[in-house]
């Protein structure tokens, strides 16, 4: 590389900016400037020098741990600019923390990095040879001796190394003289320094690469992963090749692009009665069982029945939960879906015993019978609705009742629904925390969540209220002296989310393809007009009714067969496992792909088709984990199944649908409509005597 084409190093870059200071005083003016612009005023030139002045200004305030601009006397303490400069503020001032760390990293004396751990390394880069490389560079870049004092002071290289400019006909890959190796200044700027680490030198004789070789792109993915290895592990331990190698034995696959991976294919939407086609092209081209790299892991992805089952059996055993750490943020360390061990074992039991003791009693059923005809009654007059959006509210007033003792009238239960939305929709998004980030307003939401039941536990407490006659799950929570308040807050959380969502989706679901599915949705009003005759008129349901509605039980079986609404868990290996010929390492990540299997061709006849007849095989449900199996069997599942039996009874007996030609369901993972399923109703019959 000629002199004359360097660019500026970081380190240099550093330097120069701390001595141009820029003062409050500049901040302010561009700041003034920019929202002049943001008016309409300002002129393109101008502007964009402000700008940068703005940001560069911000940087200045970080750097000298001033708290964000005071911008009050130019700008509204609501306005985007104000905002803007408290998040670059927020963003700026860390990143500069942690690059004074990896700065000093960076500069580590040799003594402060630990030997090379291969025992056998091959000659060039290792063993004796290894002096002669940080003895002898050349620098193609340099064309005086005063330049090679300029690069040996700015990149504080020592005496002993011997620094030489090269001869004109000189070219890096062949230098004049044996043992010496050719840089470019640009590796310097990238990172590099000597004495060489010990696994910069691991590495290149690993990949049998020159020096010269590496750009500088690679020199800095090289350092910066030493320097973070090292962070991330508090200083106790360096980078080595070994980390790098792969076990032998692992299924095929494709680890995508660097850090990316290959997340944001397997994330991408697709029809939820499908498996997506990031799935489908690679079962095709590696088998069902295949690696991958998704948030940032290295990810074993099965989409093979007999895995799947074979982890689900193993849980704690071989494999342990463990989702990604955005989420445990969002879920909170109580939250049954991450717990393990002990505490998620002591969680669930009181989970269990809540739908154990609601799913069979009158008051629920007649509780979940009320709600289904009120919202019979409201589409009376209309022709059409918002399905998906309705049923939610349905689905999630019964669950606060039953927890919570509150009614759908009471102005807290649609705050509750509405920060429900808005938690969902931050949960399966990026995990990008800044003011206005679907992820950020999802942390809010569940804040306020929390904060509901937490002032609940608060009122109750006060008032002494312990397990009482007629009370709801939270009195009975209460009254057990062995759950903190936190803990109690999460399994209120945890069962409010899965009778929201869940049971919405599914019924959503059932209603989309029995749209789809004439002969089955006629085989299911026959069912509930037997069962209805069989009562007086107006004559609520009982627990009786509900255990004879069985192919209305093979509807929602197949429903979530066909539906994604569970499309995949994860599992992280706890050693080593075998698994047939191949090898899931410790420590990887697992995601069992559950509809995969539910669409396996060779587990199910014409498996895209909505069948509910396929489940009288008895073994059809031994070949489909639609509610996850395990000591992680959703424990809601029987709860979802009633409140759907019951709200489908109402409404095949008093309502024709039709969906909408452009609509359908989508995997986000979790299942949302495109349209969100408007349909075109018409009523048919009678509500409980009443004409409609």
């Amino acid at each position: 590389m000629r002199g004359d084409e360097r660019h500026v190093s970081l380190y240099e870059w550093q330097g120069r900016t701390r001595r141009r200071f820029v003062s409050k005083e500049a901040l302010l003016w561009a700041a003034s400037d920019t929202c002049r612009f943001t008016n309409g005023r300002g002129v393109r030139g101008v502007v964009s020098q402000s700008f940068k002045l703005f940001f560069v200004g911000v940087s200045r305030f970080a750097e000298s741990n001033l708290g964000p601009p005071p911008l009050e006397g130019f700008v509204s303490s609501d306005s985007v600019l104000h905002r803007l400069a408290a998040e670059l503020y927020s963003i700026v001032y860390p990143a500069l923390n942690t690059w004074e760390a990896v700065r000093g990293q960076m500069a580590a004396n040799e003594v402060e990095w630990s030997l090379p751990l291969s025992e056998e390394l091959p000659e060039g880069l290792s063993g004796e040879s290894a002096e002669r490389v940080e003895g002898e560079v050349s620098f193609e870049a340099t064309s005086s001796q005063d330049d090679i004092d300029r690069i040996r002071r700015r990149y504080q290289i020592s005496d002993d190394v011997v620094l030489r400019t090269p001869n004109s006909n000189e070219k890096a890959c062949s230098p004049k003289y044996e043992g010496d190796v050719a840089f470019y200044e640009a590796d310097l700027w990238a990172g590099l320094r000597f004495p060489m680490q010990p696994f910069v030198r691991e590495l290149l004789d690993f990949l049998s690469l020159a020096p010269g070789q590496v750009a500088p792109n690679g020199w800095r993915t090289i350092i910066s992963s030493m320097v973070m290895w090292r962070v991330n592990s508090n200083g106790q331990e360096d980078l080595t090749v070994d980390e790098k190698k792969e076990p032998r034995n692992l299924p095929p696959g494709n680890m995508g692009w660097p850090l990316l991976g290959e997340t944001i294919g397997f994330f991408k939407p697709h029809k939820s009665n499908s498996i997506g086609s990031f799935l489908q092209e690679r079962c095709s081209r590696y088998g069902r069982i295949f690696k991958s790299h998704i948030f940032g892991s290295p990810t074993i992805v099965s989409c093979d029945h007999e895995l799947n089952m074979f982890i689900l059996q193993n849980e704690e055993k071989l494999f342990q939960v463990s989702y990604p750490k955005q989420m445990q943020c969002i879920l909170g360390k109580y939250s049954l879906i991450i717990a393990t061990g002990e505490l998620h074992r002591k969680l669930k039991s009181f989970a269990v015993s809540f739908i154990s003791t609601s799913k069979s009693s009158p008051e629920f059923l007649h509780f979940v019978e009320k709600m289904s005809l009120s919202m019979m009654d409201s589409w009376k007059t209309s022709k059409e609705v918002s399905f998906y959006k309705e049923v939610k509210a349905f689905a999630l007033n019964i669950t606060v009742n039953q927890l919570l003792r509150i009614e759908p009238e009471d102005p807290i239960a649609s705050k509750i629904l509405e920060d429900f939305e808005t938690f969902m929709r931050g949960f399966v998004s990026l995990p990008l925390n800044f003011p206005g980030s679907a992820y950020a307003n999802a942390m809010k939401a569940k804040a306020r969540l929390s904060s509901y039941v937490k002032e609940m536990i608060k009122v109750r407490e006060q008032r002494n209220v312990g397990l009482i006659e007629g009370g709801d799950f939270l009195d009975v929570l209460l009254s057990k002296k062995s759950l903190t308040n936190d803990e109690i807050v999460s399994i209120v959380l945890d069962i409010l989310l899965g009778g929201y969502e869940t049971t919405a989706t599914l019924i959503a679901l059932i209603v989309y393809f029995l749209g789809h599915a004439p002969n089955a949705l006629e085989k299911l009003k026959e069912e509930h007009q037997g069962i209805r005759k069989s009562k007086e008129d107006g004559e609520p349901l009982k627990w009786e009714d509900y255990k004879k509605m069985e192919f209305t039980y093979n509807v929602i079986r197949e429903a979530m067969r066909c539906g994604n609404v569970v499309k995949f868990v994860h599992r992280e290996a706890l050693q080593d496992v075998k698994y047939k010929d191949f090898l899931i390492p410790s420590g990887w990540k697992v995601f069992p792909i559950f509809t995969a299997a539910s669409f396996d061709p060779s587990l199910h006849e014409n498996p895209l088709e909505f069948n509910p007849w396929r489940w009288l095989d008895e073994t059809t449900s031994k070949k489909v984990s639609p509610f996850g199996g395990g000591p992680r069997l959703c424990p809601g599942a029987e709860l979802a199944k009633v409140e759907t039996a019951y709200f489908l009874h109402h409404f095949v007996l008093n309502y024709r649908w039709k969906t909408k030609a452009d609509d359908y369901p989508l995997a986000h993972p979790y299942v949302e409509f495109r349209r969100g399923l408007l349909l075109e109703i018409q009523p048919i019959g009678k509500i409980f005597g009443r004409e409609t």
